[in-house]
């Protein structure tokens, strides 16, 4: 075995029920998804479900699709407790955690989802740009803009995170809520915000510290922050926002190797599942554990998945066989 895939999804995998439905288990719901998410070899679920048919998997397209739309989030959801409990238990502790959060848009590949009121899938999740580990998210539906989740967002951070935010998270109210709860933040402030100067020339937004950056390409960005000028100077903080590209290389991943470029199911359960299953899959990657002569990063590590799984045909057979042995 080239990972430590089974170790970590065995004890997962025996908690899903296998008989809980006719047609299709959950187990094996879930296992389907998986396949999906890790093999870089489907593009479609008609082909997905061709090749698993060949391979004489008892489960049809059809049965699939309906799946999607009536089974409940719940089951994934657990699981992503589960693994970002372990992902937790991995990581030392921080005395400060750079923690950018960035929302994105899924496309949507149905013209269903406009009869239902749904024109865009935005996915707003944050992420420690040392460990990669996560804290909540939020999966909008109605288009609603980042400063609609306040509440969401001041809850989503780990210990001792220090927020890093693009324009679309600068307000005054949401910075207020950050410093009544003791989190730290830098933040891009908006062109037409207005700003005030004081006799030392220092910059401030209401009672919040502003600092002035330009980059390599002489663009002006202005950062709100609660941190002091004490503790931090202005090229610091520069530093800090810099960072934030982390999240953008996130997605970067995530849309171009586990799918989340396009939202390929027809119902907004099916649409919300396969969010869920990408942070399902970057979690799993987190935890495993490859030689390092392979490498260490996120997409050194899905190869290496790939090619095990690939041995083992599918995810179907390869669950039900170390299930089986366990």
């Amino acid at each position: 075995m080239i990972t430590n895939l089974v170790k970590i999804l065995t004890p997962i995998l025996k908690t899903l029920p296998t008989n809980d439905y006719p047609a299709i288990s959950t187990r094996l719901f879930f296992a389907v998804w998986l396949e999906w998410t890790f093999n870089s070899g489907v593009s479609s679920f008609r082909e997905l479900f061709y090749k698993l048919n060949l391979q004489q998997n008892p489960v049809n397209r059809t049965t699939f699709s309906k799946a999607c739309k009536r089974r409940s989030t719940d089951i994934f959801y657990r699981i992503i407790n589960k693994l970002k409990h372990q992902v937790s238990r991995q990581i030392p502790g921080s005395d400060k955690r750079l923690f950018p959060i960035d929302a994105t848009i899924v496309t949507l590949t149905s013209k269903l989802f406009w009869s239902q009121g749904v024109h865009q899938i935005k996915l707003i999740l944050g992420a420690d740009i040392e460990e990669g580990e996560i804290g909540d998210f939020v999966i909008d539906f109605k288009g609603h803009h980042e400063q609609y989740f306040k509440s969401d967002i001041v809850n989503m951070g780990l210990e001792n995170s220090l927020y890093i935010m693009d324009r679309g998270f600068a307000s005054h109210e949401l910075m207020l809520k950050l410093t009544e709860r003791k989190i730290d933040f830098v933040v891009r402030l908006n062109r037409n915000c207005n700003l005030t100067r004081n006799d030392k020339n220092e910059w401030f937004y209401h009672e919040f510290r502003v600092v002035k950056i330009t980059d390599e390409m002489g663009i002006e960005y202005w950062l709100g922050t609660n941190l002091s000028s004490e503790d931090y100077s202005d090229e610091e903080i520069g530093d800090i926002y810099r960072k934030r590209w982390y999240i953008e290389l996130l997605w970067r991943f995530m849309k171009g190797y586990l799918k989340l470029d396009k939202i390929r199911c027809k119902s907004v359960q099916g649409a919300t599942i396969q969010v869920l299953m990408v942070i399902i899959a970057y979690l799993l990657l987190l935890l495993i554990q490859i030689p390092v002569i392979l490498g260490t990063n996120l997409l050194n590590k899905l190869r290496c998945v790939q090619v095990e799984l690939q041995q083992e045909v599918n995810c179907i057979y390869w669950m039900e066989g170390y299930i089986a042995q366990g």
